[in-house]
Parts: C-alpha cells; sequence; structure tokens
C-alpha cells in the first residue's frame, strides 16, 4: 500500500487560545497531508493565527453554524484519500502521522477511532478530567474515514452535538468496515476552570439524548459509573472529582435545554 494522503479537517469557533498550538503540532509530523480550517464564524484571531501557522485551505464564514456544517463543508474541499477530523482544542502526537499510515497499511478499513488523552492538565478540573479521559481513552466515534465513504455520508446538520454518534450508526448500518484504534493519540485540551465548564455543559444540552438526562430524572443511575470508577480506576480520587462534576454539568445541560425550548441558543 503506498502512502494514504491525509486531509486534516478542523472546525474553529472562536478559537484563538488552543489553534496555534493544534497547527504547530500538525506540522511537527512528517508525510503527505493538508490542513483544513473551517472558521465558523469566529470574531476573534482565530484565522489570522491559523494563516500564520500555514494552513493549506481556510474556509470562512461569517456567520456560526455547527461542528457537522464546518466538518462537511472541510470535507467537501478535502483531497485526501483519508479524512482525519480533529478539533482546534485537540492536539496530535509527533509520530501521530508515523502510527496512523501502519494502521491504515494494517488492512482495508473505511474508518477508525483515535485515543484521546487529557493534555498537560493543571487544575483541579483538568485532573478530573484526565482521570476519566485514562479509563475511557477510545471515544467510540469514526475520527478516520475514507473520504469516497465519508462523502456518501457525512454529518448530519441538524444534530449541533455528537453528530459523531449519528454518523457512526449510519456508517455501521451501511456495513462499512470499521477497527477500533490500536496507538494513535491525540490530546485535548480540557476546560480549565468553572466558566469554561459551564459553557462546554450549555452547548452539550442543545443536543443531549434524553439517556444523558437519566441522572438529573433518576439520581440513582450515578452509583453504575460510580462503582465502575471505584473498581476500575488508578485515580480514584480525580475520577470521584469528575463524577461530581459531570452529574452537575448535566444538572446545567438540562437547565439550558429548559430555559431555551425553542430558541435557537
Amino acid at each position: 500500500m503506498k502512502q494514504p494522503f491525509i486531509s486534516f479537517v478542523i472546525p474553529a469557533h472562536n478559537e484563538e487560545r488552543h489553534i496555534g498550538l493544534c497547527l504547530r503540532a500538525l506540522h511537527r509530523n512528517k508525510g503527505k497531508f493538508e490542513i483544513i480550517l473551517v472558521n465558523d464564524g469566529s470574531i476573534d484571531k482565530t484565522e489570522e493565527i491559523a494563516r500564520k501557522a500555514g494552513c493549506d485551505k481556510i474556509l470562512s464564514f461569517s456567520k456560526g453554524h455547527s461542528a457537522a456544517f464546518a466538518r462537511n463543508r472541510g470535507a467537501e474541499k478535502a483531497a485526501g484519500e483519508y479524512i482525519v477530523f480533529l478539533d482546534a482544542d485537540q492536539l496530535v502526537e509527533e509520530n501521530f502521522m508515523d502510527k496512523c499510515i501502519k494502521f491504515l497499511k494494517e488492512g482495508k478499513i473505511d474508518g477508525s477511532d483515535f485515543l484521546v488523552y487529557s493534555y498537560k492538565p493543571k487544575t483541579f478540573i483538568q485532573h478530573a478530567w484526565s482521570a476519566y479521559r485514562k479509563a475511557y481513552p477510545t471515544m467510540g466515534f469514526v475520527h478516520i474515514v475514507k473520504r469516497n465513504v465519508f462523502m456518501r455520508l457525512g454529518f448530519d446538520e441538524k444534530i449541533f452535538y455528537h453528530e459523531e454518534r449519528d454518523f457512526r450508526y449510519r456508517f455501521d448500518r451501511k456495513g462499512f468496515s470499521y477497527l477500533k484504534p490500536s496507538n494513535e493519540t491525540v490530546y485535548h485540551i480540557d476546560p480549565e476552570n468553572v466558566d469554561e465548564f459551564i459553557r462546554q455543559r450549555k452547548w452539550q444540552g442543545k443536543q443531549a439524548g434524553l439517556k444523558f438526562f437519566l441522572p438529573c430524572i433518576l439520581p440513582p443511575t450515578i452509583l453504575i459509573p460510580f462503582f465502575k470508577v471505584l473498581i476500575g480506576s488508578k485515580d480514584p480520587l480525580n475520577s470521584f472529582r469528575w463524577l461530581f462534576l459531570d452529574f452537575f454539568g448535566r444538572y446545567i445541560s438540562l437547565y439550558y435545554r429548559l430555559r431555551n425550548i425553542g430558541k435557537n441558543f
């Protein structure tokens, strides 16, 4: 198998704090790839920083839409055989391309995940996130996908949050081949303070399904992940902190969902 050409598609909305780190991490890799940034309604310096950091293609929209919209527009402009979807607050390893290409050569696949861990946790919130990611590093979504397969499916632009879950469901139903990740790792810059955590949960409340809110409606359901963490975690203190944050974070999401029923918030 010849070395595949890979298109990295990155949606960004007001990501001036993170986009430089994301792009510098990509440029530390060697191989045949392009970087496509979709600037979806940013009003900060996201696009300026991206241009200086050397994106191959930048698509700009004056109005913000959704990650699904931005990813679809980026995929339409992609020239690679495979597309890797990254977020602006995610960083790849220095040898990510080498690992990815080796993985793709192992067999004929249409899509795969990669492993996600926390990037240099500093605050108590980030340490809590890190403990969670170490326990559940595989996100369960298709992050690496053949372009010709993706273009047959695409992300549902009506879904504002967790559009990857819907994509994976349709991907599986169509019978496309999928492999779990081996050791391709991406690091996520997690919310570092309460304000950032609340902002994230506000957006999550926009499209989260009923199952997400079960601990709010039936608090005993939180006991299942609680016991899983106690049994399997190597960092029980921060895992407990994550459960605490996640439990009350779901109430934050529910609050914004109920407050904005019928509104486009």
